[in-house]
């Protein structure tokens, strides 16, 4: 019983800090880049987003991972058929691609999907809850 009470009140007292610390959102509309400068807000600043940060990478971890390993897995699928039989019409052909190009496709995606759906949480920290840190902008 005293376990379950410690439980409950660290994750009360960790959900109550991640409220208190907002996310610094984007109040502008973005710079030219030739203008585009640096804020150094300093050490309060950089620790006052972190809460904020760490969900956001978080929820974009784990709801863009599954979008990346499907979209890496349909662009590989393509990939893989059109490496097989070239850029043909013909769906016989096709087919019999399909064969051997869609397997390696899917594993394919299913490997390099994780890979992607973390990085671009990651590289999209300034930006949290976008549509590229959730994988579902333009993939690099």
């Amino acid at each position: 019983m005293k376990v379950k009470a410690a439980m409950a009140a660290m994750l009360s007292l960790s959900v109550a800090f991640c409220a208190v610390v907002p996310v610094l959102a984007q109040e502008a509309a973005p710079a030219a880049p030739a203008e585009k400068k640096k804020d150094k807000g300093g050490l309060g600043k950089m620790l006052a987003s972190l809460p904020g940060k760490a969900a956001a990478f978080t929820v974009g971890a784990i709801a863009g991972t599954p979008i990346a390993i499907v979209r890496v897995s349909a662009r590989e699928t393509v990939s893989a058929t059109r490496d097989l039989v070239g850029e043909t019409s013909n769906p016989l052909l096709l087919g019999a691609a399909g064969v051997l190009g869609v397997p390696a496709g899917v594993l394919s995606g299913a490997l390099q999907g994780p890979v992607y759906g973390m990085k671009n949480s990651w590289d999209h920290l300034d930006e949290p809850f976008s549509k590229d840190a959730f994988s579902l902008g333009e993939m690099k």
